[in-house]
């Protein structure tokens, strides 16, 4: 490399982290009085010389490119920053070396002597302000890029490197969370936070996940300090229905990005509301319909979508589970501390229930859907996945109610069967919560080479081909497709799609691509399966559905159900 004497005679400034020079397109960096400008200069250096040259004060330029090729995201722009400083650090003779002694983590040396006006323009990048550091870097370039985008999601371009660990916090510390948080350690990322009202539950989970964890977590009651803390790239939402879209659109709003647990949505409007505010802050969202990143389920789809079983006229969804009357019981006492009023959120006011808040608030419209909605949605969303994810129902109807169990303090049937039209096809829905005698697959079948016994099974899928049945079981039940006299043609055993789904989670908060549960494909199965709640709560005429514009055709009633009232301060707003 060749690069002239300025007019003092000095060398432009290198340091002792070189690397090689990169051939490609360059460009150079430019700060005066506080502005941090990226121009272009050269568009190819090849394997030739690069001759530096003073240049003159210039204002504000637009953001960099290179023969006119914008750089693509802030993470490409950081890379090349990285690359091309290291660059000028080793390329020039006469360099000031870096200061003795650890560069701190996460950080990289930047002189800070280097003269202000320096005619050795080497390396790609003007010499910078003496102020100038990487964060300082990161932070005047995003404005430039990315507009609006938000410190936390340029911060998170930094924190989610393809080779850095993924920085999780699990808000809702129940179960099926502390779950998901252990699989995603597993898969690779850092669970640095743990976000729960419940200060016992909140304890419990630290205590529970310390084996699986290096060191302890933060312990947060308020989510907002979860939003605040730049050290978390991503969050995991576990907290019962009515809160799951709230707060992953506030996590889209705060630069995270999110795994939620089915449903994501508490209704279809403020599903769409949360596709909305995941592209608009460009987040990976993953829907915790672990079906889809189920191998067997794969080779399921494949099976049907190469016509294997022939035209499939009628799909049968099944989620028939035992069950008993719900009761509410006694009130109990609120525990000291335990803020009522947040854990109710948008739903409407109403007096503390021990039962409400531990599991009981399945129960009622105002924070979930019932079975439909909490399980059935699994098959829903698998029926989907297998056909193509290409249609939507046309119309549907509804009918059931609260049959087996009329007393029940509950506000959910206990037996309910929606049938939705397609355009080429019929899917019937059907729901029960009282045979005792039907089971799901069991663990020993999840995990073995075995298949269940599919008469009882109670979370079968069936698609009748003209040529081929083919009954598949969720979560690891794998399937079969049979012909006359119940012979099998082909089979193929599971097992659950937990630990893969959350790998692709991980993935793909590295990769940036999008995950096999999207938060826009969970959107149609979510709304799919609220239609059929809509179509059971109005129960006398059989809906029409826009999907364009996602709205009841001709009946002001349902249309007045896609949505809910939001209590104040809880509210989804209509411009996320």
């Amino acid at each position: 490399m060749d690069c002239r004497k300025s007019s003092r005679g000095r060398s432009a400034p290198t340091g002792a982290l070189g690397q090689p020079w990169p051939t490609g397109g360059t460009a150079y960096l430019r700060a005066r009085r506080g502005v941090l400008a990226i121009s272009p200069l050269i568009a190819s250096t090849g394997v030739g010389r690069v001759n530096c040259r003073p240049r003159r004060r210039r204002t504000l330029r637009p953001p960099l490119a290179v023969r006119g090729r914008p750089t693509g995201s802030v993470r490409e722009l950081l890379a090349r920053f990285s690359r091309e400083r290291r660059h000028c650090e080793r390329g020039c003779e006469g360099a000031r070396k870096p200061p003795p002694g650890p560069t701190p983590a996460g950080s990289s040396f930047l002189p800070t002597t280097w003269p202000r006006s320096c005619a050795k323009v080497c390396a790609t990048f003007r010499p910078l302000m003496p102020s100038l550091t990487r964060r300082h870097f990161l932070h005047r370039s995003g404005t430039v890029l990315a507009g609006a985008a938000s410190l936390s999601a340029l911060h998170h371009a930094r924190a989610a490197g393809a080779n850095e660990r993924v920085r999780i916090a699990l808000i809702g510390c129940g179960g099926r969370g502390k779950l998901v948080a252990r699989n995603l350690v597993e898969a690779g990322a850092e669970l640095t936070c743990l976000c729960d009202l419940n200060p016992e539950r909140l304890d419990g989970a630290a205590k529970e996940l310390a084996e699986v964890l290096p060191r302890a977590p933060k312990l947060q009651a308020d989510v907002r300090r979860v939003w605040d803390d730049r050290e978390i790239d991503a969050v995991v939402i576990a907290t019962p229905d009515h809160w799951h879209a709230p707060l992953a659109i506030q996590a889209c709003q705060a630069g995270k990005d999110v795994y939620v647990e089915k449903p994501h949505a508490h209704n279809i409007w403020e599903s769409r509301q949360l596709v909305t505010a995941a592209r608009k802050y460009r987040r990976i969202v993953q829907a915790g319909t672990q079906n889809r990143s189920a191998p067997y389920n794969f080779l399921a789809r494949d099976y049907v979508q190469a016509g294997k079983i022939g035209r499939t006229a009628l799909v049968k969804v099944y989620n028939l589970e035992p069950g008993s009357a719900f009761r509410l019981g006694d009130a109990g006492k609120q525990p000291a501390g335990f803020d009522w009023d947040r854990w109710l959120g948008p739903a409407p006011t109403r007096p503390w229930h021990q039962r409400l808040f531990r599991g009981g608030w399945h129960y009622f419209w105002d924070f979930s859907g019932g079975d439909m909605i909490d399980d059935g949605i699994h098959q829903m969303d698998l029926a989907l996945m297998i056909l193509g994810d290409k249609q939507r129902p046309k119309t549907i109807s509804a009918s059931g109610g609260k049959l087996a169990y009329p007393d029940s303090d509950g506000e959910v049937p206990d037996v309910q069967v929606v049938t939705y039209e397609f355009d080429d096809f019929v899917l019937t829905f059907e729901l029960t919560n009282y045979p005792r005698y039907m089971q799901k697959d069991s663990a020993e079948i999840r995990r073995n080479d075995l298949l269940p016994y599919w008469t009882m099974n109670s979370t079968r899928i069936e698609f009748y081909g003209s040529d081929l049945m083919m009954t598949v079981g969720r979560h690891g039940g794998g399937w079969i497709a049979a012909q006359i006299g119940g012979r099998i043609v082909e089979k193929q055993y599971g097992r659950p799609g937990d630990e893969p789904h959350t790998k692709n989670f991980v993935a793909c908060v590295k990769s940036r691509q999008k995950p096999n549960a999207d938060i826009e494909l969970a959107h149609i199965s979510c709304s799919i399966v609220h239609l059929g709640n809509i179509a059971y709560r109005l129960r006398d005429t059989k809906l029409r559905f826009d999907w364009d514009q996602e709205q009841f055709i001709d009946h002001p009633a349902a249309n007045r159900l896609l949505r809910r009232d939001y209590r104040p301060p809880y509210v989804v707003p209509e411009q996320v």
